[in-house]
């Protein structure tokens, strides 16, 4: 038998579809105030400095949704609707506007407990042996332990496994709260830290206000690694 609804029955289900018409709207408004910004780096970057930093700027800018690509390669900037990148290299891509950050340099480091001079086996990356060519300290006999990855350089130091030749920038953090110890003078790289926009078109305001802030955040490491590491 089918049921029929009461009038009240029925005046209730009609307020309440009003009702529930009401608040899909809000959402929908809510949800198009909402700015998401889509940020491209590679992987190392965005474990070791991007993500310990990036709940200042969601903090300070709680309107801008923020979703984190990693890829190890130079990605289309337009064609894969990224807002911008963090992107390591020589700058001059086609296609994109490149800002400079900061140098990228190197440095060989220790986890500190294990910087007393004691015999400690040398980290080498297969295929980049040639980091180690500005410490010829460090090269003379010992005992080395030859990785395939930069990841797993990190690893190695970090587990007092080895000494390893890392970027200064990346183990920042790791250098100014006295886990790593870096063993002799930094080295500058030929390769520096850009932001890179889509050439052509200026940026959104929640783009600008990203940019911003990281720029601070790259001056502020900067300063930290020229006034700790010489």
């Amino acid at each position: 038998r089918r049921a029929v609804p009461t009038v009240q029955g029925a005046t209730l289900a009609a307020q309440l579809g009003a009702a529930f018409t009401a608040i899909d709207v809000a959402l929908d408004e809510v949800r198009s105030a909402r700015q998401v910004m889509t940020i491209s780096a590679y992987d190392s970057f965005a474990v070791n400095w991007l993500l310990p930093r990036l709940a200042r700027f969601t903090e300070s800018r709680p309107e801008i949704d923020v979703r984190l690509a990693t890829s190890p390669r130079l990605l289309d900037l337009e064609r894969e609707r990224i807002d911008c990148a963090i992107r390591l290299g020589p700058g001059g891509w086609p296609g994109i506007d490149a800002h400079l950050l900061v140098p990228q340099y190197f440095g060989p480091l220790v986890r500190s407990d294990w910087a007393d001079g004691h015999a400690i086996p040398r980290i080498v990356w297969v295929g980049s042996e040639d980091d180690w060519d500005p410490w010829p300290q460090w090269q003379r006999g010992g005992q080395e332990i030859r990785v395939m990855s930069r990841e797993l350089v990190i690893g190695a130091v970090m587990s007092g496994t080895g000494m390893g030749v890392l970027d200064l920038v990346l183990m920042s953090d790791r250098i100014a709260n006295g886990e790593v110890t870096v063993l002799g003078p930094r080295h500058a790289s030929p390769w520096s830290y850009h932001l890179a926009l889509p050439a052509g078109r200026p940026p959104p305001s929640h783009v600008r206000a990203f940019a911003d802030w990281v720029r601070d955040e790259m001056a502020q490491t900067e300063r930290f690694l020229s006034e700790n590491v010489a």
